[in-house]
Order: structure tokens, then sequence, then C-alpha cells
């Protein structure tokens, strides 16, 4: 009888993104990271007690960085991101080598911007997100909350207290897809890993969030450390 019982709440369990919150949390510890999961926060514009589903911060030597993430598990769905290179998708364009024009028309060199994964021009930007066979948008939802989680998280946990950067980070565990017209033609292939541009509704500034799939988390710390590496870290925002 407990045994029946047992295996109903591990069913229980198993149908949850509850899971998928304890996989990134070991992934992450296993690499070296301090994890919070279900951390609190209030968010001041709908007054509510909400929590960031993973909170991560990392240091090495004087450097480091903070991740603020949120986990869905859709196993039986896909996202779908409309993508541009972020030449043509983002508000900063390269002009020439050495040099970048802002969103407000300033050319500005290179150098005096941070090293940062964000300016990883080989990294595609989506524009567009869609949920296919759905009449939720989870992908949606993930966005606000992950947004929410940025802005009215613990103020320990602020960029400009810490001194490095904290990153908006989704994790799904299901299927991305990355979609775009070439010569008219809808093209769609499969990809783990993507930039999302976004406006906070907040702060009314643009974002880039990372999408990662699940089996690609790993990859992404990678990423990440060789950041942290690098440094100094890149501005959260642009």
């Amino acid at each position: 009888m407990q045994k029946n019982k047992i295996d109903k709440l591990k069913e229980d369990i198993l149908k949850s993104g509850v899971l998928l919150e304890i996989e990134v949390s070991q992934l992450l510890q296993n690499d070296g990271w301090l994890t919070v999961n279900q951390f609190p926060y209030f968010d001041e514009r709908q007054e509510k007690i909400r929590a960031a589903d993973v909170t991560a911060t990392k240091r090495i030597a004087k450097k480091g960085i903070g991740l603020i993430i949120e986990c869905k598990k859709a196993t039986d769905h896909s996202w779908i991101f409309y993508t541009a290179s972020k030449l043509d998708a983002w508000p900063a364009l390269i002009l020439k080598e050495g040099r970048i024009r802002t969103s407000t028309g300033k050319e500005v060199p290179c150098s005096s911007f941070p090293k940062s994964h964000l300016f990883d021009m080989n990294i595609r930007a989506g524009m567009i997100a869609y949920v296919p066979f759905q009449k939720k948008d989870d992908f949606f939802e993930a966005r606000n909350q992950v947004l929410n989680g940025l802005f009215y998280a613990n103020p320990d946990l602020k960029m400009d207290q810490l001194g490095f950067p904290i990153y908006p980070v989704i994790v799904f565990d299901g299927e991305m897809y990355d979609c775009f017209l070439d010569k008219g033609e809808l093209l769609m292939k499969p990809t783990d890993y993507l930039h999302f541009i976004t406006s906070s509704p907040i702060s009314r500034e643009e974002f880039l969030i990372d999408v990662v799939r699940k089996t690609y988390v790993q990859n992404f710390l990678k990423v990440i450390n060789q950041e942290m590496k690098e440094g100094p870290p890149g501005r959260l925002l642009f």
C-alpha cells in the first residue's frame, strides 16, 4: 500500500517542473555555483510574493556572475523562435572593425563594451516566440517571470551592489526551433541555445535573455565560465 502511494507521488513529481529545477540546480552545484531554489521576492507591481525557480552566483577571484533562472518543463510541445543575426536584430550595430553604433546613433569603440557572451555575434537573436498547438504561451510566462525576478529579487542580488552582472536565463525541457525567412521561404531547424531580445515592462530597457535547452545547460555554463576568465563580465542591459 505504501509503495503504491510513493509511486503515485513520484509520478506526480515527474509530471511537474520540480524535477527540472532540481536537475538544473545540481548541474550548477557540480560546476561550483552557489544556488538557491524558489528564491522568494516581492513583486512591487502586482504586490504579490513570487519565487524565482533558481538563483545562482559564482566568483572567480574578484570577478563574478549571477543567474536568475526560470525552468519550464514541456516535453510534449515545442518552442519556435523567429530569429535574425544580432547585426539585424540588435540596437547596437557594428559599423566596422573596432566601432559600434549604439541605439542612440552614437559611435563608440568596441573596447568600451565589456566582454560578455551576449556580444557573441555567432549566437542568433530571437525576435518573435511562438508556441504551436497550445492555448497557453508558456514562453511568454517564463519571460515575464524571469524579468520580474531580475528586478524585484532581494537587493543583495542586484548588480549594482554585487559589482557584477546578473543574467536572466530560461531553461526549457523540450524541443526548440529556429525559424527564418530565406527568399520568402520559411525555413526551420532545431536549436539548443539562442538569445531572445525583449523590452522590460518595468524599465523599458532592452534585454537579451539566454534561452537554453536542458540538454545544453552544461555547454552554456562553459560559455559563462569562459566569460569570467576573460572578464570583466558584461553589463546586463544595453
